[in-house]
């Protein structure tokens, strides 16, 4: 499924990579439209950056656009409910380098004994 498509069910719409439930998306969308009073593309932009947040983090997301849109952003989901605590308890496990050796032959006892 590419950016913006659905499953069959239409239960699941996959953006960027993340699933997002179709009904937890539009009510969040809604909540930020009405506490904000706003429009439905600045309600889902400000969505998109919550969902941004929980994915790569609050000091990735702040560094991947101007403060402005962020703040203003954060701003309309703080008016919609959304705590900063919430904001910033996005865990992010960064992926670590690992070396792996796959089948390496043994040539003598040492080799044997290093690996035991």
């Amino acid at each position: 499924m590419g950016k913006g498509a659905s499953s069959k069910s239409g239960a699941v719409q996959i953006a960027d990579g993340i699933e997002v439930k179709n009904m937890e998306r539009k009510h969040i969308v809604k909540a930020i439209m009405t506490a904000n009073q706003c429009s439905e593309n600045q309600a889902r932009a400000a969505f998109s950056t919550y969902r941004n947040i929980r994915a790569d983090g609050y000091e990735v997301t702040k560094d991947s656009m101007s403060n402005r849109t962020f703040f203003r952003h954060q701003k309309m989901l703080r008016a919609a409910g959304v705590s900063d605590q919430h904001l910033r308890d996005a865990v992010v496990i960064p992926f670590m380098r690992v070396r792996f050796e796959l089948a390496r032959p043994v040539s003598n006892w040492e080799d044997i004994r290093r690996a035991a």
